[in-house]
């Protein structure tokens, strides 16, 4: 007669998939906000690139943009816990088995959804950092030169296109397939009620 929580009708693994994109996403969002500098208008969403004789700025995924998402994440774990919460509060039904295949649904179905919609987050993430990457621009020298220069992550680009494309894809994917979970259980309410 253990006390349920809301991780009782999940295998541990779907939590720590759950955690690890939030530590992504907690992550990456640190490293963009910690290099970003002040606009004009004061809001931290430029990266500078200094060269010494000349350089630009490009926009990043700052403090600017990453404070109001990151209050979102927080907002959807909190909802999130809530939820399974919910289904692990009734009492186990008369028929167990049954009930506790469904309550492990729910939350599969509940951690796919929140997962879903961080690994979309994350991708536009990376798909920002990617447009961040691509940044370059050149400035003439003294000496009737020109110096190409471009932000130090430039080399980075291509894999963060990639990853970014493929990890929404991936937050997709786990929303459809939580649209599918409901076709087998759509397909027994049928039969059992021609029978």
């Amino acid at each position: 007669m253990a006390r349920r929580t809301p991780f009782s009708f999940g295998r541990g693994w779907w939590f720590i998939g759950v955690i690890i994109i939030i530590g992504a996403v907690l992550a990456l969002t640190v490293a963009a906000g910690m290099a970003s500098e002040p606009d004009e208008q004061g809001f931290w969403r430029i990266l500078v690139v200094d060269t010494g004789v000349g350089g630009g700025s490009t926009t990043i995924y700052g403090w600017y943009y990453s404070r109001p998402a990151l209050v979102l994440v927080a907002a959807l774990a909190a909802v999130t816990v809530v939820a399974l919460w919910l289904i692990a509060r009734p009492p186990v039904g008369v028929d167990e088995a049954n009930d506790v295949q469904l309550r492990r649904l729910r939350t599969l179905n509940i951690l796919a959804v929140a997962s879903g919609a961080l690994l979309v987050h994350l991708g536009g993430i990376l798909s920002s950092l990617a447009g961040t990457a691509f940044f370059n621009g050149g400035v003439r020298t003294g000496n009737g030169g020109w110096m190409v220069f471009g932000t130090p992550f430039a080399a980075l680009e291509p894999a963060l296109s990639l990853a970014g494309i493929a990890v929404t894809a991936l937050g997709y994917a786990l929303w459809v397939g939580v649209l599918l979970s409901a076709i087998p259980a759509r397909r027994r309410v049928r039969a059992l009620v021609r029978a």
